[in-house]
C-alpha cells in the first residue's frame, strides 16, 4: 500500500526581499563638496555575525544581522539553529547564492551543501532528528552590502508553519525545550488534512529523510527506494521489525518542496504510516501492532 503527495511550487516560507534606493544629492551651498571631514565615520554593521540559539520575529531570505533577536520565551517565527560558511567558488560571486528554481551551477551547489549542513547541525542541536511536517528549514543569507563587503556566513533557521509547509506561525519557547505533538492525518481526504489523533484516522506522521539527487522527479520504480526508505523509518516507529513492518502497514510519501528546488538541496521526503482502509484512534507510536 503506498501513495505520494507533492507540495506544489512550494519551497518553504514565502520571502520578501527589500530593495533599497540610493539617491545622490549635490550638498548645501556652501558645501566644500569634501563629505569625509564633515561627518561621522559610519559603524560597520555588516561585520555582525548572527549565533546559533538567537530567534528572530521575522523571516526574509537575506538579513541584516545587526536586526536584534528576540528572546525565545517571547513570540517568534524562526530559531537559528547553526551558522555556517560558504566556501569554495561561490565565495567569489558578486552577488550572495539565493534559492531559484531551477537552479543551476555554483549557486545550485551552494544552496545544496548549505542545505545539508543545516539539516545535521539543526538534528545535533535539538538532539533528535529536527524533520517534521509542520517544519521548515530556511537558508538565511546576509544582505547584499554584507556580502559585497566580504561576509560568507548563512543561517541556517527553523520554522514552524501551518499543516503542509503553509505559512510561518508565531510560536514561543524553543523548539530545544517544546516539540510539537504527534501528527495524525486523514490520508483518504483532499490535501491529506491534519485530525486530532484522539479521533479516528488512517495516517500518522513517522519521520523523514533528504533523497539523494535525481535529475528527473522520481517515479515509477525510481520511487521504490524512497517507499523502502520510509518503511525503515516506520518499523522502529512502530516498535516492530523491518521484516514485518511491509506486511503490517502501509507507507504515504508527502514531498515537502516541488522538484524545481531539488537541485538546491530541497529534497525532504515525509513518511506517514497509512492504515489504508483501516482507522484507528490514538498514535500508534510503539504499539507494535495495529
Amino acid at each position: 500500500m503506498r501513495r505520494v503527495g507533492w507540495v506544489a511550487g512550494a519551497a518553504g516560507a514565502v520571502v520578501a526581499v527589500a530593495v533599497a534606493a540610493l539617491v545622490f544629492w549635490p550638498g548645501p551651498g556652501g558645501s566644500d563638496g569634501d563629505l569625509t571631514d564633515d561627518w561621522a565615520a559610519l559603524s560597520a554593521p555588516q561585520s555582525v555575525t548572527p549565533k546559533a540559539g538567537e530567534c528572530h520575529a521575522d523571516l526574509d531570505e537575506q538579513v541584516s544581522a545587526t536586526v536584534a533577536p528576540v528572546d525565545c520565551a517571547a513570540e517568534h517565527v524562526a530559531e537559528t539553529v547553526y551558522v555556517g560558511r560558504f566556501e569554495g567558488t561561490v565565495t567569489q560571486a558578486a552577488d550572495a547564492p539565493l534559492l531559484r528554481e531551477n537552479a543551476t551551477g555554483a549557486d545550485a551547489e551552494a544552496q545544496s551543501r548549505a542545505y545539508a549542513e543545516c539539516s545535521d547541525r539543526a538534528t545535533a542541536y535539538l538532539g533528535h532528528p529536527w524533520f517534521d511536517v509542520r517544519l521548515d528549514l530556511d537558508v538565511t543569507l546576509p544582505t547584499a552590502a554584507a556580502w559585497q563587503a566580504g561576509l560568507r556566513w548563512f543561517r541556517c533557521d527553523l520554522v514552524q508553519t501551518g499543516w503542509g509547509l503553509a505559512d510561518p506561525v508565531a510560536r514561543k519557547g524553543s523548539l530545544k525545550d517544546a516539540w510539537l505533538p504527534t501528527a495524525c492525518a486523514d490520508l483518504s481526504g483532499a490535501d491529506w488534512p491534519q485530525v486530532d489523533c484522539a479521533k479516528k484516522h488512517d495516517g500518522e506522521y513517522a519521520g523523514a529523510f533528504l533523497a539523494p539527487a535525481a535529475a528527473k522527479k522520481p517515479a515509477g520504480k525510481a520511487m521504490d527506494p524512497l517507499h523502502d526508505k520510509c518503511f525503515d523509518l516506520i518499523a522502529p516507529y512502530l516498535g516492530v521489525s523491518r521484516a514485518k513492518v511491509d506486511y503490517t502497514v502501509g507507507d504515504a510519501l508527502w514531498f515537502a518542496d516541488d522538484f524545481a528546488y531539488w537541485s538546491s538541496g530541497r529534497r525532504t521526503v515525509h513518511c506517514f504510516i497509512w492504515l489504508d482502509k483501516q482507522t484507528t484512534t490514538g498514535s500508534l507510536k510503539g504499539r507494535g501492532k495495529v
